[in-house]
């Protein structure tokens, strides 16, 4: 007899889910991750109830970058742009946001991420972030292989020296995906 998965219930200090947009602003980075993880266990029961209810290519989703302060904060905007109130697009393990690109999360390639104020998300989520990304990547093990493991590696030190930013990395895995960004200042 073959079990089925399940995800854990997630305890939460808000209110979830949500009614209306944006009530995960004024969440601290700890319950950001909550949200993430109870917007995800949400998508799934959704997802067996109802099926895939993508939206069809060439569909903008907006963002606002001023409200981009931490890295979930971006998956929680991300999240709420492509799925409503509550939606789930991507959580915090290396692969979740990858896996949202390819069916059943809200979207169909090719579409395109629109950020407003994106310099206030760069400067949020710049080199340190990309640097703290890389090093819990590292100790958590979060890598397939030696060239995995010396990707975060070089990826840590070009964080630490503020040639990259954990925004422009996000963004760029995008872009590779066939994503088109559209950014104002």
């Amino acid at each position: 007899m073959t079990k089925r998965r399940t995800h854990d219930p997630v305890t939460t200090d808000f209110p979830f889910p949500p009614t209306i947009l944006g009530t995960w602003r004024p969440l601290t980075e700890g319950q950001r991750e909550r949200w993430l993880h109870a917007a995800c266990n949400r998508h799934f029961k959704w997802l067996r109830r109802r099926g895939p209810r993508d939206a069809p290519a060439g569909t903008v989703f907006h963002i606002e970058g001023a409200d981009v302060d931490n890295l979930p904060g971006l998956l929680c905007a991300l999240g709420e742009a492509v799925n409503g109130p509550g939606g789930y697009f991507g959580g915090l393990n290396s692969l979740s946001l990858q896996d949202c690109l390819f069916g059943s999360f809200g979207v169909t390639l090719p579409f395109a991420v629109h950020i407003t104020k994106v310099e206030t998300a760069r400067r949020n989520l710049g080199g340190d972030a990309l640097a703290s990304w890389a090093q819990r990547r590292l100790r958590a093990g979060d890598f397939l292989d030696a060239e995995g493991e010396q990707w975060l590696r070089d990826t840590e030190r070009s964080g630490r020296e503020g040639t990259a930013t954990l925004l422009d990395s996000i963004l760029d895995e995008l872009r590779f995906h066939g994503v088109t960004i559209e950014a104002d200042p």
